[in-house]
């Protein structure tokens, strides 16, 4: 079982909390951040239609790749619930 460790506790501001976690290929320095908008589904349910057009999916979805390449790029790994 992997376990994490707080080493700055958390923030009352909203910043990052910095988490040392021990993960199955040794341990990690990880980066906690709140959620920082609100979920597609939200938006989705937001807009009149409840749905969104394939536009707005198409940029979602480039927004999301981008992100990622760009993690990736700087070799930050990247998990999610």
């Amino acid at each position: 079982m992997q376990t994490t460790t707080a080493l700055t506790g958390t923030s009352s501001y909203g910043l990052p909390c910095l988490l040392d976690h021990d993960g199955p290929h040794g341990r990690y320095l990880c980066i906690v951040t709140p959620i920082l908008s609100e979920t597609v589904s939200s938006f989705r349910r937001s807009a009149p239609s409840k749905s969104l057009d394939s536009q707005k999916v198409k940029m979602i979805f480039c927004g999301a790749v981008e992100a990622l390449i760009d993690l990736h790029a700087t070799n930050i790994m990247h998990t999610g619930q």
